[in-house]
């Protein structure tokens, strides 16, 4: 993914897909890493399997929840 940053043009983001075509965002820079985290964040899911993964240790609640129930 190191590589990845050095030879694709890019504009803070990377989209790729991997195995069962699972897509997947790289974070390329510091602007797109704050854009994702505290401006945009209802743009941007959680992958399910990590979502369920985190469920099962710290239960559901703001870490976890998306859209609406977030915003609630």
């Amino acid at each position: 993914m190191t590589e990845w940053i050095k030879s694709v043009r890019n504009e803070g983001l990377i989209r790729y897909y991997m195995v069962g075509n699972l897509e997947r965002i790289l974070l390329t820079n510091p602007k797109a890493l704050s854009e994702v985290l505290s401006q945009k964040t209802y743009d941007f899911p959680k992958p399910e399997g990590i979502r369920h993964s985190l469920e099962r240790i710290t239960g559901y609640g703001v870490l976890l929840a998306e859209g609406e129930d977030h915003k609630v």
